[in-house]
């Protein structure tokens, strides 16, 4: 499922070298972008609610966020 996605995506994110140059076989855009997200989980201080909101526009108070990361070592 995972190989699928990325290839049908024409654009591609990615965190590290590794991601990068699996990518590379399949085709598109790569940019390494590192994981910002992570990087700010790892800060001292974690942002309020009300700042995460408007960093990711996120304008209803009720919502779900959902990401698929299947497992391919099993």
């Amino acid at each position: 499922m995972r190989h699928a996605i990325s290839k049908l995506l024409h654009l591609h994110l990615v965190a590290s070298d590794n991601s990068e140059r699996r990518l590379q076989q399949l085709g598109g855009a790569i940019f390494k972008r590192g994981s910002p997200d992570v990087d700010v989980m790892l800060t001292e201080s974690l942002p309020e609610l009300t700042e995460a909101r408007v960093r990711y526009q996120i304008q209803y108070e009720d919502y779900v966020i959902a990401m698929l990361h299947p497992v391919t070592t099993e």
